[in-house]
């Protein structure tokens, strides 16, 4: 479980990573495009500033050209002023045609500030978005250039020949050429205002077109600042929605992995780990264990889905009462419950109150099970624990004993697996010991019997016989077997007992059943002393091995075997206690016993309580269809023998026959 949380929670970080990541790179690729579309319009706004400005800049040459010309032709200048001149108007002439081939065709614009500091100024030029009517001004330029040259060329002259004349001191011819000096220089004066008039046009509609140009990228720029604004917080809100609808399931996710790990997938009540989570909380926990008696019987009989619907039924039964009385409830296991509390006025009188009121309801309240149109009846144990410590170690322990000792319910008590509990096996084991080595082991023998009520066979029963102070008694292994098998001496108690019940067997020549545990099968040794013993006095066909179906057996091919093995003896076999515990009809396929022991538990209420009727009308009927024989026990009353008799059991052992006893009865 843990692992898959990881694993889905790894995925979602990374969906969630991914959602950044997508989220930055959209944002930076929008703001890099709208940068991308603004330097554009910041670009040819800058080339229109820069056409300008090359513009005014040869206005400047030929305002300069201009003067230069009108300088050229005053009285003053001797001729190496005028040469002087004349080569600095070439001079400027030639950068004004380079300026202006840069205007038209592009390249490295060149402007000269000061000559005194020798300062200059380049400007990269690329003639790609200049008019059509700029760059036709600009061819105009260059022809009128190419006059300006021709003018200059007949302009010296012109001068050289005013010289000549001063020389001569002819003022006639002076003032003749005067005159024609004055016309060049109207001429020239007229020529170079139409230039600068025509620069200034264009200087001035690249100036309102710079104008309308930074209007408009200020407007552009300011949608592009909208649009990527936009676009981001759409990005965003697509993002932060998809980040949502992670978190969201990841917080599903999370609530639906709690719901499995801390509720009952059956039931719907919280589960074990619910509950052990609280209880690292609890301060005055009150517990009530709740266990279903014989449970594994109904879902044998009726199958587990009918199982199902009365653990259903109890659930809704117990989430009532637990609702009306200030108490959780759980289901712990299969047919086990507890209703819990942590409040510190939680006693025992409370508790028992409860109790008899819960075993009140559950009596009172039929549970009808549609699967099987019938009512079934419950019966339950509890076990009670206040300890803060191991609350639900100390309720199972009361369960146990509850169990036990046959009682509704057993408060928790430190005695129960402390001193009391040690003080007792101390003892017991002690008695063991004695009654090994004083061979005390005796079986008892109770009569068994068939329809006619005559006694057919006996079935061994072991006690302890011992003797204290002249007074002699016999107890029954209920008190001492579990320890035995603790301490290990179970082989040594089995095998006295074994083979005293051989003996009478040989003896008396009659029928003896005998209780064999899983133990006793897995003991190899005692496998062979029993076959000597039955090969040495040809007692197979008189003996029964009952087999009791418990926890211990792990390994049904081990018992197929010893059973297998022991009939080619004779030897028949019987289950005993069927119908309660571990019984399993499955296995009665596999062992193919001779004979069926029906459980006392069902026996004894089988004329008060309708569902052990039908548990031993259905073992029977189920039975003479596999062609075995059925043996009812504890039967304790004529009414009793008679119910079992009319359902068709074929033989009888209980206290209305006979008590067991150390010797064998003749009626």
């Amino acid at each position: 479980m843990r692992h898959l949380i990881h694993k889905v929670l790894f995925n979602y970080i990374v969906i969630l990573i991914l959602c950044f990541v997508i989220s930055i790179v959209l944002s930076v690729g929008t703001h890099m495009t709208f940068l991308h579309f603004t330097a554009l319009l910041d670009q040819h706004e800058e080339h229109l500033k820069t056409k300008v400005d090359i513009n005014r800049y040869i206005l400047e040459d030929i305002t300069s050209l201009h003067l230069l010309l009108l300088e050229l032709t005053a009285a003053t200048k001797n001729k190496t002023e005028r040469a002087a001149t004349i080569l600095e108007i070439r001079q400027l002439l030639d950068l004004t045609q380079e300026h202006l081939f840069v205007a038209n065709n592009g390249g490295l614009f060149e402007k000269e500030l000061s000559k005194k500091y020798q300062q200059t100024i380049n400007i990269p030029y690329q003639n790609t978005t200049i008019d059509l009517d700029s760059s036709a001004q600009n061819a105009k330029l260059e022809i009128q250039l190419t006059h300006i040259v021709s003018i200059l060329d007949n302009l010296s002259l012109l001068l050289e020949q005013r010289d000549t004349l001063f020389e001569l001191k002819n003022v006639g011819e002076q003032q003749a050429l005067a005159q024609k000096i004055r016309g060049f220089n109207a001429n020239i004066s007229s020529t170079f205002e139409e230039i600068e008039a025509k620069i200034n046009q264009i200087i001035l509609a690249d100036t309102q077109e710079l104008t309308a140009t930074k209007i408009k990228n200020a407007h552009q720029s300011h949608l592009y600042t909208i649009f990527e604004a936009l676009l981001i917080m759409i990005t965003a809100c697509i993002v932060s929605f998809v980040i949502y609808k992670i978190i969201g399931h990841i917080i599903n996710l999370y609530k639906e992995l709690e719901n499995k790990l801390y509720i009952d997938a059956l039931t719907k009540l919280h589960n074990r780990f619910s509950l052990l989570r609280e209880l690292e909380h609890a301060q005055n926990p009150a517990m009530i264990l709740l266990n279903i008696n014989a449970f594994r019987t109904i879902n044998e009989l009726y199958g587990v889905e009918v199982g199902n619907d009365v653990l259903l039924a109890l659930a809704n039964t117990l989430k009532i009462f637990a609702a009306s009385h200030h108490f959780r409830v759980y289901r712990i296991a299969g047919d086990e419950f507890v209703l819990y509390k942590d409040n510190v006025d939680a006693n025992q009188a409370q508790c028992i109150s409860l109790l008899e009121k819960l075993f009140q309801t559950i009596e009172n309240k039929k549970m009808y099970i549609v699967a099987i149109e019938d009512f079934i009846y419950l019966d339950l144990s509890a076990g009670i624990s206040f300890e803060k410590e191991n609350t639900f170690g100390t309720a199972d322990i009361a369960l146990n004993k509850a169990k036990e000792l046959h009682v509704e319910y057993v408060f928790y008590d430190k005695t129960f697996d402390a001193i009391t509990e040690i003080r007792h096996s101390t003892q017991w084991k002690k008695r063991i010991i004695q009654g090994i080595e004083k061979e005390c082991f005796i079986p008892f023998f109770q009569p068994i019997v068939d329809r006619n009520q005559t006694i057919i066979k006996y079935e061994a029963l072991m006690r302890l016989k011992e003797n204290s102070e002249g007074n002699i008694t016999y107890t029954s292994p209920s008190f001492f077997l579990d320890l035995a098998s603790k301490t290990r001496h179970y082989n040594q108690i089995s095998k006295m007992t074994l083979m005293q019940s051989f003996a009478v067997c040989a003896s008396q020549h009659i029928p003896i059943s005998v209780n064999l545990s899983y133990q006793d099968i897995l003991n190899e040794p005692l496998h062979d002393e029993l076959k000597k013993f039955i090969t040495e006095h040809a007692i197979g066909h008189l003996l029964i091995f009952e087999i009791l179906e418990s926890e211990s057996i792990r390994n049904y091919k081990i018992l197929q075997s010893f059973i297998h093995d022991f009939r080619t003896y004779g030897v028949r076999f019987a289950i005993d206690d069927f119908g309660t515990g571990f019984s399993n009809f499955s296995h009665i396929f596999e062992l193919s016993p001779d004979f069926i022991k029906i459980d006392g538990s069902l026996i004894k209420n089988i004329h008060t309580e309708k569902r052990s009727y039908e548990l031993v009308k259905a073992i029977v009927f189920f039975s003479k269809e596999l062609g075995i024989k059925t043996v009812a026990e504890f039967v304790h009353s004529k009414e009793v023998f008679e119910i079992a008799y009319n359902l068709g059991v074929d033989e009888f052992q209980g206290y209305y026959f006979g008590e067991p006893k150390a010797t064998l009865s003749s009626s």
